[in-house]
């Protein structure tokens, strides 16, 4: 079974914690989807810190949603006060 492009077994071997979740909760397909969309949702001024660090603590934390929230919340009050 591929994911990404990537074997299975190989994105188990980069990213264990990923692929458990994957395997083993279905709402996380549609949070990645939420994740990328929002990545390039996030105003340019906000910058590459948070992009990077959203990245980061997607991959290292699983506390991710509340984060990412915030980041969304941000966009949404940042678009509407430009």
């Amino acid at each position: 079974m591929d994911w990404l492009g990537l074997p299975l077994k190989e994105l188990h071997r980069l990213q264990p914690n990923i692929v458990w979740k994957f395997q083993q909760n279905c709402p996380f397909f549609i949070d990645i989807i939420h994740f990328w969309v929002l990545l390039y949702l996030i105003p340019l001024h906000v910058g590459n810190f948070l992009k990077v660090y959203a990245v980061h603590s997607y991959l290292t934390e699983s506390s991710f949603h509340w984060k990412i929230s915030a980041a969304h919340f941000h966009f949404i009050h940042v678009t509407k006060l430009s």
